[in-house]
């Protein structure tokens, strides 16, 4: 497929077909393996800004792959983001282990993902950064669609 129609620019709706790996070369996430092509909206947060980054000026048809540091994808990892928790905070019926991802609901309704990294007689050790934090990973995008922004994101200045 050759390269065609607009190119992406932040607010472009587009849809890409992606792959995530290791600097070892595993692969570790893949839309292939999640259902298919993703569509979103570039600066949305669906990926982190370094990662959008490579996106940016390519159009349906062209692909590209890039080998980003922990600071451009999904950033160092931050031993404050690991926390002890009591074992009581965890229901009756749940008994927790390392390895386990549990979703966590913080105050405002949001939910974030938490590793368990330990688990004791009085308190369960979690990690909440992101599972891809300080990790050199490399990102293959193939564009698949680009719609323009609905809105000029320079109207106005």
């Amino acid at each position: 497929m050759s390269a065609s129609g607009p190119p992406i620019v932040f607010g472009s709706f587009v849809t890409v077909n992606y792959r995530i790996f290791l600097a070892d070369g595993t692969e570790v996430d893949s839309s292939h393996d999640e259902g298919g092509p993703v569509s979103f909206v570039l600066g949305d947060g669906s990926f982190p800004d370094g990662v959008e980054l490579i996106l940016y000026g390519m159009r349906a048809g062209q692909s590209d792959r890039r080998e980003l540091r922990p600071l451009q994808a999904w950033g160092e990892r931050d031993s404050a983001r690991v926390e002890a928790l009591s074992r009581g905070s965890f229901p009756d019926d749940m008994a927790p282990h390392e390895g386990q991802i549990i979703a966590f609901q913080l105050e405002d309704g949001e939910e974030v993902a938490g590793a368990i990294v330990e688990v004791g007689d009085e308190r369960v050790l979690v990690d909440f950064n992101p599972p891809l934090a300080g990790q050199t990973v490399s990102v293959e995008f193939e564009v698949l669609d680009v719609q323009p922004p609905a809105v000029d994101p320079l109207a106005g200045f």
